[in-house]
């Protein structure tokens, strides 16, 4: 059901709201007390903001977004996130948006200010240099795309690969139905073109083999940086301590190992071998990744619930 209350936007400052991350934003449309993450079970994004949340030892309310059956697409939630996807951090009744974005907010939101950043300036520094080494890796399109010689799983690959030119289609009659609402008209708008430029990059065997050049030349740069730093002693990427350049390594490693890179990215790169059993060792990654990768339990079987339901 819509929220018709807010045919201009749920927001207090909306312009621009679609096309930039949002932090702290005010929203009707969002609950407006505690702490709520709108997530997908398999989403690379998702994962990394759910494990910083078991990190910092959140509470959080969990409401997943079937992204098979275009849930972010619905009006309701892109109330919420004008940009169509997921993540979505809300705390009492304000946005947050952008994995990155809120990785940071939950650093210095919850817990103790600062446990996931390092005190020291050039671990500091390390840190943000490989977080946004990761963050702007192409994942989405080693997943989607074609790979010689690289077999992926059959279920997890139908699952999230997603019909682009149905979304494509989706989003066209969305734009068109919500013509008369400028929030959701934009934010519609924003995502088709958006959908039509990501629909090109799975399709060309160029693209994929440069987003894959480049994927390797990263996860040299880990193995280099791991030889000589603070692993070597224990420690993690940066720092003696554990931050979010590990969150955001953790999950990558885990999603290129689950599409059958790892083998041609580190088997021969011991350094990164051992971090990545540490990193899957971490109770945080066990609750916040692990135990949300069961297509079987947690998308196919609520996705049959709610179609059920829908029949009734």
């Amino acid at each position: 059901m819509e929220n018709a209350g807010y045919k201009d936007s749920p927001y207090s400052a909306a312009e621009g709201a679609a096309s930039a991350p949002l932090t702290e934003a005010e929203c009707r449309a969002a609950p407006q007390s505690g702490v709520h993450l709108y997530h997908f079970p398999l989403s690379l994004c998702s994962q990394k903001v759910r494990q910083a949340l078991e990190e910092k030892g959140v509470n959080w309310q969990s409401h997943v977004k079937l992204l098979q059956s275009y849930e972010q697409y619905e009006p309701d939630y892109v109330r919420i996130n004008p940009r169509c996807v997921v993540p979505a951090l809300v705390r009492d009744g304000r946005v947050t948006t952008d994995s990155a974005n809120i990785l940071r907010y939950i650093d210095r939101t919850f817990g103790n200010e600062g446990g996931l950043v390092p005190a020291d300036r050039s671990e500091r520094e390390c840190m943000e240099s490989f977080l946004d080494s990761a963050d702007v890796l192409f994942v989405e399109a080693l997943t989607y795309g074609h790979i010689d010689g690289v077999k992926k799983p059959a279920m997890m690959n139908a699952i999230l690969r997603g019909d682009h030119d149905k979304q494509v289609m989706l989003l066209t009659g969305l734009v068109e139905k919500h013509a008369g609402d400028p929030f959701l008209k934009e934010a519609y708008s924003r995502k088709l073109a958006i959908s039509r430029s990501t629909r090109e990059s799975f399709s060309s065997p160029a693209r994929i083999a440069g987003i894959l050049a480049d994927t390797v030349s990263r996860i040299e740069a880990v193995e280099v940086q791991l030889a000589d730093g603070s692993f070597s002693k224990g420690g993690w990427l940066c720092s003696a301590a554990f931050s979010l350049a590990d969150v955001e390594w953790g999950v990558v490693l885990n999603r290129l190992r689950l599409i059958g890179l790892r083998t041609r990215l580190w088997d021969d790169r011991p350094n990164v071998v051992a971090y990545e059993a540490r990193l899957r060792a971490r109770p945080s990654f066990r609750k916040g990744v692990a135990a949300w990768e069961n297509p079987v339990t947690n998308i196919l079987i609520p996705t049959l619930l709610k179609k059920a339901g829908k029949l009734v």
